[in-house]
Protein backbone atom coordinates (compact mmCIF):
# COMPACT_ATOMS: atom_id res chain seq x y z
CA UNK A 1 0.00 0.00 0.00
CA UNK A 2 1.06 3.51 -1.16
CA UNK A 3 0.36 5.64 1.63
CA UNK A 4 0.69 9.92 1.47
CA UNK A 5 0.59 12.65 3.76
CA UNK A 6 -1.15 15.65 4.04
CA UNK A 7 -1.42 18.67 5.75
CA UNK A 8 -3.91 20.32 7.61
CA UNK A 9 -5.27 23.56 9.01
CA UNK A 10 -4.11 22.05 12.81
CA UNK A 11 -0.43 21.25 12.78
CA UNK A 12 -1.62 18.37 15.62
CA UNK A 13 -3.70 17.06 12.88
CA UNK A 14 -2.08 14.57 9.72
CA UNK A 15 -4.06 13.48 6.63
CA UNK A 16 -2.94 9.81 5.71
CA UNK A 17 -4.26 9.13 1.46
CA UNK A 18 -4.11 5.45 1.04
CA UNK A 19 -5.29 5.49 -2.77
CA UNK A 20 -8.56 3.88 -1.97
CA UNK A 21 -11.15 3.67 -0.02
CA UNK A 22 -11.57 4.29 3.25
CA UNK A 23 -14.90 4.30 4.34
CA UNK A 24 -16.83 5.00 1.05
CA UNK A 25 -18.40 8.27 -0.24
CA UNK A 26 -20.07 10.56 1.60
CA UNK A 27 -19.76 8.02 5.03
CA UNK A 28 -17.26 8.84 7.94
CA UNK A 29 -16.48 7.99 11.24
CA UNK A 30 -15.09 9.82 14.23
CA UNK A 31 -13.01 8.47 17.49
CA UNK A 32 -12.20 11.45 19.67
CA UNK A 33 -10.94 9.20 22.18
CA UNK A 34 -9.44 5.63 23.05
CA UNK A 35 -12.67 4.46 24.86
CA UNK A 36 -14.57 5.34 21.63
CA UNK A 37 -12.71 3.28 19.04
CA UNK A 38 -14.44 -0.44 20.31
CA UNK A 39 -15.74 -0.94 16.80
CA UNK A 40 -12.78 -0.52 15.32
CA UNK A 41 -9.72 -2.88 14.52
CA UNK A 42 -7.76 -0.02 12.81
CA UNK A 43 -8.61 2.76 15.29
CA UNK A 44 -7.65 0.90 18.19
CA UNK A 45 -4.05 -0.04 16.81
CA UNK A 46 -3.58 3.96 16.39
CA UNK A 47 -5.09 4.68 19.91
CA UNK A 48 -2.35 1.83 21.10
CA UNK A 49 0.82 4.43 20.09
CA UNK A 50 1.44 6.73 21.84
CA UNK A 51 0.21 9.97 21.83
CA UNK A 52 -2.40 9.73 19.30
CA UNK A 53 -5.44 11.54 20.65
CA UNK A 54 -7.90 11.28 17.99
CA UNK A 55 -8.48 9.50 14.94
CA UNK A 56 -11.00 10.08 12.13
CA UNK A 57 -11.87 8.38 9.23
CA UNK A 58 -13.37 9.99 5.83
CA UNK A 59 -14.49 8.58 2.57
CA UNK A 60 -10.73 8.08 1.16
CA UNK A 61 -8.70 9.15 4.42
CA UNK A 62 -7.70 8.65 8.11
CA UNK A 63 -6.56 11.59 9.72
CA UNK A 64 -4.68 11.12 12.96
CA UNK A 65 -4.22 13.88 15.58
CA UNK A 66 -1.22 13.51 18.16
CA UNK A 67 -0.64 15.57 21.57
CA UNK A 68 0.40 19.11 21.44
CA UNK A 69 4.07 18.03 23.03
CA UNK A 70 4.31 14.98 20.54
CA UNK A 71 6.70 15.57 17.30
CA UNK A 72 5.46 13.97 13.52
CA UNK A 73 8.72 13.38 12.84
CA UNK A 74 8.84 10.42 15.43
CA UNK A 75 5.05 9.77 14.99
CA UNK A 76 4.67 9.11 11.46
CA UNK A 77 6.44 5.66 10.84
CA UNK A 78 4.18 4.21 13.90
CA UNK A 79 1.28 5.44 12.04
CA UNK A 80 1.89 4.74 8.87
CA UNK A 81 2.91 1.00 9.90
CA UNK A 82 -0.53 1.08 11.79
CA UNK A 83 -2.38 1.39 8.95
CA UNK A 84 -0.42 -0.88 6.98
CA UNK A 85 -0.93 -3.79 9.35
CA UNK A 86 -2.50 -6.76 8.06
CA UNK A 87 -5.51 -7.35 10.91
CA UNK A 88 -6.71 -11.05 11.86
CA UNK A 89 -9.22 -12.35 10.68
CA UNK A 90 -11.16 -15.41 12.60
CA UNK A 91 -11.23 -17.77 9.45
CA UNK A 92 -7.59 -17.31 9.47
CA UNK A 93 -6.11 -19.84 11.32
CA UNK A 94 -3.81 -23.10 12.62
CA UNK A 95 -6.54 -26.41 13.09
CA UNK A 96 -5.53 -30.28 13.10
CA UNK A 97 -5.48 -32.40 10.31
CA UNK A 98 -8.25 -35.28 9.63
CA UNK A 99 -5.40 -36.84 8.05
CA UNK A 100 -2.78 -38.10 10.00
CA UNK A 101 1.23 -38.50 9.75
CA UNK A 102 2.72 -41.53 9.12
CA UNK A 103 3.98 -42.10 12.68
CA UNK A 104 0.08 -41.52 13.87
CA UNK A 105 0.78 -37.87 15.17
CA UNK A 106 -1.96 -35.43 15.18
CA UNK A 107 -0.92 -32.87 12.08
CA UNK A 108 -1.72 -29.39 11.85
CA UNK A 109 -3.16 -27.93 8.88
CA UNK A 110 -3.57 -23.97 8.11
CA UNK A 111 -6.41 -22.46 6.76
CA UNK A 112 -5.60 -19.13 5.55
CA UNK A 113 -7.49 -16.68 2.61
CA UNK A 114 -7.03 -13.41 1.32
CA UNK A 115 -9.77 -10.82 1.98
CA UNK A 116 -10.78 -8.17 -0.01
CA UNK A 117 -8.37 -5.74 1.20
CA UNK A 118 -4.84 -7.76 0.91
CA UNK A 119 -6.05 -8.61 -2.53
CA UNK A 120 -6.72 -4.95 -3.04
CA UNK A 121 -3.49 -4.13 -1.92
CA UNK A 122 -1.40 -6.40 -3.31
CA UNK A 123 -2.97 -5.54 -6.74
CA UNK A 124 -1.81 -1.86 -6.45
CA UNK A 125 1.77 -2.35 -4.82
CA UNK A 126 2.54 -4.89 -8.19
CA UNK A 127 1.20 -2.32 -10.28
CA UNK A 128 3.06 0.36 -8.72
CA UNK A 129 6.20 -1.59 -8.40
CA UNK A 130 6.13 -2.69 -12.04
CA UNK A 131 5.65 1.42 -13.48
CA UNK A 132 9.02 2.08 -11.27
CA UNK A 133 10.91 -0.88 -12.74
CA UNK A 134 9.43 -0.71 -15.78
CA UNK A 135 12.92 1.35 -17.58
CA UNK A 136 15.08 -0.98 -15.64
CA UNK A 137 16.32 -4.86 -16.78
CA UNK A 138 14.73 -7.37 -14.22
CA UNK A 139 15.09 -10.69 -12.96
CA UNK A 140 12.50 -12.30 -10.58
CA UNK A 141 14.25 -14.02 -7.69
CA UNK A 142 11.92 -15.87 -6.08
CA UNK A 143 8.02 -16.65 -5.99
CA UNK A 144 5.49 -16.73 -2.87
CA UNK A 145 2.82 -18.72 -5.33
CA UNK A 146 0.53 -21.47 -2.99
CA UNK A 147 2.70 -19.85 0.08
CA UNK A 148 5.88 -21.92 -0.91
CA UNK A 149 7.76 -18.61 1.01
CA UNK A 150 5.99 -17.11 3.93
CA UNK A 151 8.15 -14.09 6.10
CA UNK A 152 7.30 -12.15 8.99
CA UNK A 153 4.59 -15.31 10.03
CA UNK A 154 3.49 -14.24 13.26
CA UNK A 155 0.56 -14.79 15.34
CA UNK A 156 -0.77 -18.12 16.99
CA UNK A 157 -0.25 -17.83 20.28
CA UNK A 158 -1.26 -13.88 20.65
CA UNK A 159 -1.11 -12.19 23.86
CA UNK A 160 -3.51 -10.54 25.94
CA UNK A 161 -5.00 -10.48 29.28
CA UNK A 162 -8.08 -12.44 28.56
CA UNK A 163 -7.37 -15.98 28.11
CA UNK A 164 -11.00 -16.86 26.33
CA UNK A 165 -9.38 -14.40 23.30
CA UNK A 166 -5.23 -14.83 24.05
CA UNK A 167 -2.74 -17.51 24.70
CA UNK A 168 -0.49 -15.40 26.53
CA UNK A 169 -0.98 -13.12 29.05
CA UNK A 170 0.86 -9.54 28.85
CA UNK A 171 4.25 -10.66 30.16
CA UNK A 172 4.19 -13.71 27.57
CA UNK A 173 3.36 -16.61 30.19
CA UNK A 174 1.19 -19.24 28.93
CA UNK A 175 -2.47 -18.46 30.63
CA UNK A 176 -2.14 -22.29 31.57
CA UNK A 177 1.17 -23.21 31.76
CA UNK A 178 2.95 -21.29 34.34
CA UNK A 179 6.61 -22.27 33.44
CA UNK A 180 6.03 -21.41 29.71
CA UNK A 181 7.02 -18.32 27.85
CA UNK A 182 6.48 -17.41 24.22
CA UNK A 183 8.67 -14.59 22.59
CA UNK A 184 8.81 -15.29 19.02
CA UNK A 185 6.08 -13.52 16.55
CA UNK A 186 3.54 -15.87 18.00
CA UNK A 187 2.38 -13.30 20.79
CA UNK A 188 1.88 -11.26 18.19
CA UNK A 189 -2.41 -9.77 18.05
CA UNK A 190 -1.91 -9.10 14.42
CA UNK A 191 0.74 -8.52 11.92
CA UNK A 192 2.44 -5.20 11.73
CA UNK A 193 3.64 -3.52 8.05
CA UNK A 194 7.35 -3.60 8.98
CA UNK A 195 9.72 -6.04 9.71
CA UNK A 196 9.37 -7.33 12.99
CA UNK A 197 12.61 -7.96 14.22
CA UNK A 198 13.19 -5.22 16.29
CA UNK A 199 9.52 -5.94 18.29
CA UNK A 200 10.91 -9.42 18.83
CA UNK A 201 13.98 -8.51 20.26
CA UNK A 202 12.47 -5.40 22.16
CA UNK A 203 9.99 -7.80 23.66
CA UNK A 204 12.25 -10.66 24.20
CA UNK A 205 14.68 -8.21 26.67
CA UNK A 206 11.28 -7.06 28.26
CA UNK A 207 10.06 -11.06 29.16
CA UNK A 208 13.47 -11.55 29.93
CA UNK A 209 13.84 -9.32 32.53
CA UNK A 210 10.33 -10.07 34.00
CA UNK A 211 11.59 -14.05 34.27
CA UNK A 212 14.27 -12.40 35.96
CA UNK A 213 12.53 -10.40 38.42
CA UNK A 214 9.59 -13.19 39.04
CA UNK A 215 11.36 -16.23 39.17
CA UNK A 216 15.10 -15.68 40.19
CA UNK A 217 14.85 -12.29 42.47
CA UNK A 218 16.59 -12.84 45.40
Amino acid sequence: MFIQTESTPNPSTLKFLPGRAVMGEGAVADFPSRDSAGRSPLARALFALPDVSRVFFGSDFISVTKTESADWKHMKVPVLAAIMEDLPYLDNRVLPSNQPSLDGRQRLRIQYRLHHGEIERRTTFLKRLAEVFEPFRKLAVGSGKDNANLGHVCGTCRFGSDPKSSVLDPQNRAHEVENLYVVDTSFFPSSAGLNPSLTVAANALRVAAHVSQAHFAT
